[in-house]
């Protein structure tokens, strides 16, 4: 259970520095897919491996966002796309 919640910060994290999908809710949405898929993974190093795979050019792509909107205005963009 510990590895599940430290990947799942570690999804958190990767994303809340995320950048550019296509907008701000894209990134929300791959928040939540990667969320769920960290949960379901429960520490499987090799499914954990795959989803950092999976997940590697949402995360380029919300980066990029989030230095074209600056951090503050992302996570509130984030925040009321899962509101």
């Amino acid at each position: 259970m510990k590895k599940v919640l430290i990947a799942a910060g570690f999804g958190l994290a990767m994303l809340t520095s995320c950048g550019g999908a296509t907008t701000a809710c894209d990134c929300a949405k791959a928040l939540e897919g990667m969320m769920k898929d960290y949960t379901e993974a429960a520490g499987d190093e090799a499914q954990m491996e795959k989803l950092q795979k999976k997940y590697e050019k949402i995360n380029e792509d919300c980066e990029k966002i989030a230095e074209e909107m600056g951090q503050a205005e992302f996570n509130n963009a984030i925040e009321e796309c899962l509101n």
